[in-house]
């Protein structure tokens, strides 16, 4: 995959490392209020999601959940991405 940067962002794959983050972001209500059934995350739910999200890069070079990373200090600040999602037996894109 090539790299998407700006001045101050780097947008970048997940990595296992990065788990930590992701249950910040998975345990908090207001974050997955609009996510899947909305309802929080435990780790076994983080390990299910991490390993979706690296199902979604499978699906095509540009595809999956992005991490955005401060350069300034690399600080994690958040995730985005265009997902595979299946609505009424379609394989849809969506801007997550």
């Amino acid at each position: 995959m090539s790299s998407i940067t700006s001045e101050r962002l780097l947008f970048r794959q997940y990595h296992d490392n990065d788990f930590d983050f992701l249950m910040s972001l998975l345990s908090d209500p207001e974050v997955v209020r609009f996510i899947g059934n909305g309802e929080t995350r435990d780790e076994n739910g983080g390990n299910i999601f991490l390993n979706w999200i690296y199902s979604t890069y499978e699906v095509g070079e540009n595809i999956g959940l992005r991490l955005l990373v401060r350069k300034e200090d690399n600080t994690l600040i958040g995730h985005a991405g265009i997902v595979p999602q299946t609505i009424d037996n379609t394989l849809e894109m969506e801007i997550g």
